[in-house]
């Protein structure tokens, strides 16, 4: 996340309360609302129950995101900080965005794969239904398609050197001004591994629960050479503290 957090928070928290507010709203008027408004009071009612509910979720959320960043910021949970400067982002930069890249790509190959199976099966086994089919699956590819793309755009901006500062903490990261957490609902920490070559590289897994199943993320995080042994502690702390696994650094040593 490159937004600052409190703003996710003040907006869902306006959310829901826009959403009481239709209930103080009936609670107040219901008579007057009823007539001038009908049937359709029951559509708002209903949409306003999913405002609130949504609302109060998504704030508990950046409630968590908010907590997190402020206590790595203030130094507080923290196993390892160093700094990077342009130099060594620049030399960063593109490893890890031709490593985020090939993971997209080849997860959005198999997606689409999986999509052409499904519907076109369903095509295939009732002719008459197979331009429908056919069509929702586009659509379908389309959207998944354009989300790729704004992907690749959102990895554009995180790679672009602002701070050069990493902070790793317990229970979520702050790199180049980006943040990740993992401590908030139905997510967790994975594993850490840190590759020690010419350009050394800590990267931190997490995953988080989402409508299609588990979703993982592979945080690169750029080390300067001097701070190798504090990378790698961090690491050890954070494998230790993931499913207690046996601790292991993974190291591979470059050209």
């Amino acid at each position: 996340m490159l937004s600052d957090p409190r703003i996710g928070l003040v907006g869902s928290l306006i959310a829901a309360g826009l959403g009481v507010l239709w209930f103080i709203a009936l609670w107040l008027a219901g008579d007057e609302i009823w007539e001038r408004l009908g049937d359709l009071q029951h559509a708002i009612t209903y949409f306003s129950i999913l405002l609130t509910a949504a609302g109060l979720v998504v704030s508990l959320l950046f409630r968590n995101y908010v907590r997190v960043k402020t206590d790595l910021l203030a130094g507080r949970d923290v196993l390892a900080r160093w700094s990077v400067d342009p130099e060594e982002f620049a030399a960063f930069r593109p490893r890890a965005d031709a490593r985020d890249h090939s993971e997209k790509r080849s997860a959005l190959i198999l997606v689409l794969v999986l999509l052409a199976l499904a519907f076109g099966a369903f095509a295939i086994y009732d002719i008459e239904a197979a331009p429908m089919m056919l069509s929702i699956g586009g659509g379908v590819a389309f959207l998944i398609i354009l989300a790729y793309l704004w992907s690749n755009r959102i990895r554009r901006k995180h790679l672009t050197f602002r701070t050069g500062e990493v902070i790793v903490g317990r229970r979520g990261l702050l790199v180049n001004d980006v943040l990740h957490v993992w401590s908030g609902f139905f997510s967790w920490l994975s594993a850490a591994s840190l590759e020690d070559g010419k350009h050394p590289m800590l990267t931190i897994t997490y995953s988080y629960l989402a409508r299609y199943g588990l979703q993982y993320i592979n945080v690169a995080v750029p080390v300067p050479h001097d701070c190798i042994a504090l990378a790698a502690e961090a690491a050890r702390e954070l494998n230790g503290a993931s499913g207690g696994r046996k601790v292991r650094v993974n190291r591979v040593v470059g050209k």
